[in-house]
């Protein structure tokens, strides 16, 4: 399971509309600070470096705001800590 939040502010020239439109959830914020949320599994240190460097070049060309103002929050979690329909992640049969 992984997910991708994008906050950033409306702009005049800013994509949320097209983010929205294609599968993204972005939520306007009234604050400068854009912000990526990843909830993931388990990562090492070089996948972390590498999903953040990515999302964040993704998100920055797409919105037009600068790589550099983009802060991501990892939330990793094991499969006994994320259920779908009732039933741990751990528990289901591959």
């Amino acid at each position: 399971m992984s997910t991708l939040e994008l906050d950033l502010e409306q702009g005049p020239d800013s994509r949320i509309d097209d983010l929205n439109r294609n599968g993204f959830k972005v939520r306007e914020k009234g604050h400068t600070m854009p912000a990526i949320h990843l909830q993931i599994g388990k990562l090492d240190i070089d996948q972390k470096r590498r999903l953040v460097k990515g999302i964040t070049d993704v998100a920055s060309e797409v919105t037009g705001v600068p790589a550099a103002a983009f802060y991501t929050f990892i939330d990793e979690y094991e499969h006994d800590q994320v259920a779908v329909g009732g039933e741990l992640m751990s528990d289901r049969t591959a």
